[in-house]
C-alpha cells in the first residue's frame, strides 16, 4: 500500500496520474469546518486508525480519477484535524506532526 510521506512524492503521483482512492487513500481539498464535514473527516481518521491508509488533504479531484494540488492554510487545518481526532472520533486519537506530515493513532 502507498503512503506518501513527503509533499514531492504526492505531487509526483499527481502529475504522473497515480493518485487512486479507495480503502487505504482517501483526498481532501480541505477539512471543511462545518458539523457535517468535521463528522466525515473523523469517519475518515476512525478508518485509517483501524486499517492503516493515507487521508490526503491538499488535493482537489477535477473529475474521475483526475486530481489535482490544492494548497491550504496548513497551521488552520492541522489544528483542526488535532480537534477532530481528539473530540470526535471514540476512543479519541493522539495526534502527530512531523514537518509537513501529520499522523493519528488511536489512544
Amino acid at each position: 500500500m502507498w503512503q506518501p510521506s513527503t509533499e514531492a512524492q504526492i505531487l509526483i503521483a499527481i502529475d504522473d496520474g497515480n493518485i487512486v482512492e479507495n480503502h487505504h487513500i482517501d483526498a481532501k481539498a480541505i477539512i471543511g469546518d462545518a458539523p457535517r464535514a468535521r463528522k466525515n473527516t473523523a469517519q475518515d481518521f476512525a478508518s485509517f486508525a483501524i486499517d492503516g491508509g493515507a487521508l490526503i488533504i491538499g488535493i482537489s479531484e477535477d473529475g474521475p480519477g483526475a486530481f489535482s494540488a490544492a494548497p491550504f492554510a496548513l497551521d488552520r487545518d492541522v489544528e483542526r484535524a488535532e480537534q477532530i481526532a481528539a473530540n470526535l472520533v471514540d476512543p479519541p486519537l493522539i495526534h502527530s506532526s512531523l514537518g509537513d506530515t501529520v499522523a493519528c493513532a488511536p489512544c
